[in-house]
């Protein structure tokens, strides 16, 4: 009867644990709940620093400026940005990217400290006006975050699907809002908001912690300070009445009488 190599047993028992681990570590990296994160207080944050003067005046430059572009014209535009980022020179792109709007929305991503991580604003035809990062392409018409927000109406909102990111180990999302003129009534274009959701929760569990600590922590005793107590009257002592000096005796006179002398 043959028996197994001594060592099958130890990678038998190496499997096991490793599959222990893997399973034990999978919850750390498993999808968070997007629709729970994105919230209305994270889109008004969105609309916050995009409803601004420098991203409604450079959509509707670039739309005057594309106004009479058919679909043709448009697939030359994104062909030659794909085509620039393998070249030395790249005038659309340097243009695209050096603009003031693109220069603004870098800073919004940058002060959020790791919770956004690409930010792109396009124009009617759905072609980048400004952008934080370099993206693949110039177009994005062809795609549900610009289809599901532009033609939709001023308001619309559309959070896609979530993915994972192997090379930082984090989820993201992207927020895709259609931008309005300053009336709000008519929508010129749209936004992408990439979501840190693995940062988004951890912020928001942070704060959680931090609201049921408060609550758990007992409220601190009042202190009483001590009543002060008058001060004692000082109590009048009897004085003892002077005492009157005896009455000195008189001096008795010792002079004899004179004597008469007779003649």
């Amino acid at each position: 009867m043959s028996h197994p190599p001594p060592y099958r047993p130890l990678i038998a028992g190496l499997f096991a644990v490793s599959g222990l681990f893997f399973t034990t570590a999978l919850p750390a990296y498993a999808e968070p709940p997007t629709s729970a994160l994105v919230s209305e207080d994270l889109i008004g944050e969105i609309r916050d620093f995009i409803d601004r003067d420098i991203v409604r005046l450079s959509i509707l430059n670039q739309n005057q400026k594309y106004s009479d572009l058919d679909p043709a014209a448009i697939t030359a535009l994104d062909q030659q940005w794909v085509a620039e980022l393998k070249a030395d020179e790249k005038p659309l792109v340097a243009a695209t990217l050096s603009n003031p709007l693109s220069t603004y929305l870098t800073r919004v991503q940058a002060h959020s400290s790791g919770l956004y991580t690409e930010i792109f604003v396009m124009d009617k035809n759905g072609l980048n006006v400004g952008q934080s990062n370099l993206s693949s392409d110039f177009w994005q018409g062809d795609e549900g975050k610009f289809q599901k927000t532009y033609p939709v109406g001023p308001t619309a909102v559309f959070v896609d699907d979530a993915e994972f990111n192997d090379g930082t180990m984090t989820w993201n999302a992207q927020v895709n809002l259609a931008i309005a003129d300053e009336s709000g009534s008519t929508a010129i274009g749209a936004v992408t908001v990439e979501v840190n959701l693995t940062e988004l929760q951890r912020r928001m569990q942070a704060r959680k912690d931090v609201k049921t600590a408060d609550a758990e922590e007992p409220a601190p005793e009042p202190v009483v300070e001590p009543v002060a107590q008058p001060a004692a009257e000082p109590t009048a002592e009897a004085t003892p009445a002077p005492e009157t000096p005896a009455a000195t005796p008189a001096p008795e006179n010792n002079a004899q009488p004179a004597e008469s002398t007779g003649e």
